[in-house]
């Protein structure tokens, strides 16, 4: 269908102007320096209605989305109160707090939520209507640990806000409203997009809203006017009698999980591309998680909800070639000040015990090509890591791990299971720390090599 056609296209800001403008609608492009409104997400916010009215909950830093929880539900065909409660923890395992809303005037009051009216009377084209009324789902909501919130006065919205810097929003304000559609989000929750934004502006239309919208897009890193800076450079150079020869320095191509799967094969190994929809226990990252390693054998520590890295910190060190304990320790903070737990491990029957990580062993041995070797011992290592503020963890067993997954889904991961061993390497990881990708995955791979593991990989990649 279309619809599929466009769900696994990229759709661009672009893309969106061109669709709202044969809609009849004004649509420009912004960068998100240029609304100074534009505020960070806290797990504290509601997911919350794009409507722009005040609202009598204060946490208005969550994501906006069309009726709240209702637009997972209607981006999916979810139409039962099941489904619905299904959603809501969802949401509140990835971070979020689930709400739906109504107003002060309507009859009954949680139908004061214009989406689900539309929703509701099967107004919403390609949407089958819920099977419950909006009473009974906001009963469900609240039932399912989501929260209920109520908004008061009439919509005077002048713009529609269609948000793509992740990890962001706009707050309401009664004095200058506007519709705030948070579509990053939709990438969070695997919804379809294309079918999300023509729901979004369909709404709007439906109910009178204006058809102007500004699409926020992330800034460059300086925010500068890119011809002016180039036209002073040429004129510096030409002024003080430089070269009149330029080499232009392009970023190379990004290297893609199909890149992988080449790379795998030609070493030997069996490689296939999966989305992630079809990789069950991929579950999302928590603070609470360590940062450990890759290795699929049960662990003395119940934080398994953090990104398995080769070694666990020891991953950034050898990508940096990193080799000294003051050095250690620093990637140690910077891994606490990232947002997650940093770690290494050992096992039960190694001796001494931190040489049970076999890819410390393989460092420490020399056998990673292109990878100096660390200048301290696995007890040393340990030892550092714990001063800095990190943790070791004892895992347990003998290695049974039967597939290696090689996991491109940012703030997302695999716990081990003893029962049906697995190594996990999360590649996400590389573009948080800077490291050198193409010489990470080399080490992944020569790693599992070595310690004869599995030669057969599954490459999960976002829907």
């Amino acid at each position: 269908s279309e619809t599929t056609k466009g769900q696994n296209k990229m759709v661009t800001a672009e893309d969106i102007v061109g669709v709202l403008e044969g809609r009849g609608w004004k649509a420009e492009i912004v960068e998100e320096s240029k609304v100074p409104i534009v505020i960070k997400t806290s797990p504290q916010g509601l997911m919350k209605c794009v409507d722009g009215r005040p609202s009598d909950h204060e946490a208005m830093d969550g994501p906006k989305t069309l009726g709240g929880v209702y637009a997972i539900a209607t981006n999916r065909g979810v139409t039962d109160l099941d489904g619905l409660k299904a959603i809501v923890k969802e949401v509140l395992d990835s971070g979020h707090i689930p709400s739906v809303h109504g107003d002060d005037h309507a009859n009954p009051a949680p139908m004061g939520c214009g989406f689900f009216k539309l929703w509701s009377q099967g107004k919403l084209e390609g949407i089958p209507p819920p099977k419950f009324d909006s009473e009974e789902g906001k009963a469900a909501i609240i039932e399912a640990g989501g929260v209920y919130e109520q908004l008061s006065g009439s919509h005077e919205e002048k713009v529609v806000y269609i948000n793509l810097v992740p990890g962001t929003t706009i707050a309401p304000n009664g004095d200058d409203q506007a519709f705030v559609v948070d579509a990053w989000i939709a990438g969070k929750y695997n919804l379809d997009i294309p079918k999300y934004l023509v729901s979004a502006a369909s709404t709007v239309e439906q109910l009178g809203g204006p058809l102007m919208a500004k699409l926020i897009v992330p800034s460059g890193k300086y925010n500068l006017d890119i011809p002016k800076y180039l036209v002073s450079a040429a004129s510096t150079v030409e002024q003080l009698g430089g070269p009149l020869m330029a080499k232009l320095i392009v970023p190379s191509a990004p290297l893609t999980p199909e890149d992988v799967v080449g790379v795998l094969e030609g070493r030997g190994w069996e490689a296939k591309v999966v989305k992630q929809s079809d990789v069950s226990v991929l579950i999302p990252t928590s603070s609470d998680g360590l940062m450990k390693c890759v290795d699929g054998r049960p662990s003395d520590h119940p934080g398994m909800d953090g990104p398995k890295s080769l070694g666990g910190v020891y991953a950034i060190a050898t990508n940096r070639s990193v080799t000294d304990l003051e050095g250690l320790k620093k990637i140690v903070e910077e891994v606490k000040q990232s947002g997650s737990i940093p770690s290494c491990h050992g096992d039960e029957h190694a001796h001494p015990a931190p040489m049970g990580c076999g890819f410390f062993k393989l460092w420490s041995l020399g056998k990673l090509d292109g990878i100096p070797p660390p200048k301290f011992d696995s007890e040393e290592g340990k030892a550092a890591i714990i001063e800095a503020g990190g943790v070791y963890e004892c895992l347990s067993g003998s290695h049974e791990e039967k597939v290696v997954y090689i996991n491109f889904v940012p703030e997302t991961t695999i716990a081990p299971n003893g029962d049906d061993q697995a190594f996990v390497v999360d590649a996400w990881i590389t573009a948080n720390y800077n490291l050198d990708v193409p010489k990470y995955l080399v080490a992944a791979a020569s790693t599992v090599e070595q310690l004869k593991g599995p030669l057969k990989a599954k490459l999960i990649v976002p829907n």
